[in-house]
């Protein structure tokens, strides 16, 4: 049974309980989800959908992304969709639907780290729950050997940094 681990910060965490895991929380350098022993490999960050807007409008999710990029299977995911930019509300406050379009399109190309808004945060959670266990599965085989083959080959004194993943 994986353990899930939710960054201590995290005001509104999403909980897993439909899902067989446990949830632990702890504080996570980047993002805020991860799963246990995988913390620095595998990062999922939430977003609300007004948090995500204002900070692609501020410019303060560049440098999170950039953050975020450095982490080897990473993904953020929004809760709200992108028909949400149509409503006058949204226009008001935010501004044009193609500006996010375009900021979307260009994070994404810069950084390499998918950009995915959910219809709901139901679906937001089972999304994030599905990518952890799949990254963590595969992170076992691919992953985890190279730590494996880089400690043999390490000196001794550089072995405790290898070995804190």
């Amino acid at each position: 049974m994986r353990t899930i681990l939710v960054d201590s910060r995290e005001k509104t965490p999403w909980t897993f309980k439909r899902f067989k895991c446990k949830v632990r929380r702890a504080k996570l350098k980047v993002g805020d989800y991860s799963v246990y022993g995988y913390k620095d490999v595998i990062v999922v960050e939430r977003k609300s959908f007004k948090d995500f807007l204002s900070s692609l409008k501020r410019g303060t999710l560049d440098r999170q992304i950039e953050k975020l990029a450095e982490v080897e299977r990473v993904m953020i995911l929004v809760e709200g969709e992108i028909s949400g930019l149509r409503y006058h509300y949204f226009r008001e406050r935010y501004g044009s639907m193609e500006f996010y379009l375009k900021a979307i399109a260009d994070l994404t190309a810069r950084f390499r780290v998918p950009i995915i808004l959910m219809p709901t945060r139901t679906i937001a959670e089972s999304v994030c729950f599905d990518f952890l266990v799949g990254a963590a599965n595969d992170a076992r085989t691919h992953i985890i050997p190279c730590y494996i083959r880089a400690e043999r080959q390490a000196k001794p004194n550089q072995r405790k940094v290898i070995t804190d993943l």
